[in-house]
């Protein structure tokens, strides 16, 4: 995204990938029908699409940029909370209401309509790997997301479908805020593409994190305020305290 839309940086192309992925999730989350096409579009394509560990990252760096006045830093870390969270709800809610007009009130998707999904994604995949075999750099940041967003599949398979806390992308998210943090800093710049970006970026997933707190949120208010409250705030303590102790180390 970065590269094909002039003029975005880091945070906009942060912004406009969770703003599609999460679109994607609430428009497929009404799709319960296909459960192989199901899992491969909500917990593959759009979980890492999405990424919890960059949003988390670039709001840490607001925290811990001593240019700034302490009043400053704490408006703008509020604005950009706002700003990726806000654009992420209204990216799902917009999603899944345009569910209810491709999928209606809940008969099976018909046989070519899976199949011609089956057949971009697949098509997607291939034009993927065709253009990254040139590079190393950018076949290795592909198999480092795959293999995230396995970790963060197991993750969830293991701890979602069994408690009522969505514990596992809660899991998902934490490890990869923390590995994020620690390639960004103390990592080789080699590596610090495939593990942060890659890696990192499929393990944890802001659409799925959004997806829970819309529908937590219908449920129970005050669960999804303390849910999103505890994600984003024990990941902003640990990647600050990850770039304090790196500046604190290199001064």
């Amino acid at each position: 995204i970065k590269g094909l839309v002039a003029g975005a940086g880091v945070a906009e192309s942060y912004l406009l990938a969770n703003f599609l992925g999460c679109w994607i999730l609430g428009w497929w989350k009404r799709n319960e029908y296909d459960r192989v096409l199901s899992r491969a579009m909500r917990v593959g394509f759009s979980g890492t699409l999405t990424t919890f560990a960059g949003w988390a990252l670039l709001s840490a760096e607001v925290i811990v940029d001593t240019a700034q006045t302490p009043l400053v830093r704490a408006l703008l870390w509020i604005q950009f909370q706002a700003t990726c969270l806000g654009v992420g709800l209204l990216a799902y809610g917009l999603g899944y209401r345009s569910g209810y007009i491709t999928f209606g009130g809940g008969p099976p998707v018909s046989t070519g309509f899976r199949n011609a999904m089956w057949v971009v994604f697949s098509a997607f995949c291939i034009v993927n790997l065709v253009v990254a075999a040139p590079s190393a750099p950018v076949l290795e940041l592909e198999v480092a997301a795959i293999l995230g967003c396995f970790v963060r599949w197991a993750l969830i398979h293991a701890c979602n479908e069994h408690l009522h806390f969505p514990a596992g992308t809660f899991l998902a998210n934490a490890l990869g805020c923390v590995f994020a943090g620690i390639a960004f800093t103390f990592l080789n710049p080699r590596y610090r593409v495939p593990l942060a970006d890659g890696f990192c970026g499929g393990l944890s997933t802001m659409s799925d994190f959004v997806s829970e707190l819309y529908h937590m949120h219908k449920r129970h208010r005050s669960d999804a305020m303390v849910y999103g409250a505890i994600s984003i705030l024990l990941n902003q303590v640990m990647l600050s305290t990850i770039m304090t102790v790196y500046t604190t180390h290199m001064q």
